[in-house]
């Protein structure tokens, strides 16, 4: 399941507010696929999002059980895409 949330444009004096992208059960997603599609979908959300400074246009938030997690960030990683902790800005 995929689920999607665009926060409300927000006025000309403050920057625009981030695309953020929940993906449930992400433990699951292109496991069946050869690792190159992973790091494909991920470099066309990267790419779609562009560079907005010290400010991301999109924020993608993946969400698994824990314990599949460790194999999860070892496809992020296979796929160029380490995963970055919560709490880092």
């Amino acid at each position: 399941m995929l689920s999607v949330r665009r926060d409300q444009e927000a006025s000309a004096e403050t920057p625009r507010a981030a695309l953020a992208v929940v993906i449930h059960e992400a433990d699951e997603l292109l496991v069946d696929e050869p690792p190159i599609a992973l790091a494909t979908f991920l470099t066309v959300l990267s790419q779609s999002a562009g560079q907005d400074g010290d400010s991301p246009r999109l924020v993608l938030l993946l969400d698994a059980a824990p314990d599949d997690l460790p194999e999860l960030t070892e496809r992020l990683v296979a796929a160029g895409f380490p995963p970055r902790p919560a709490g880092d800005a």
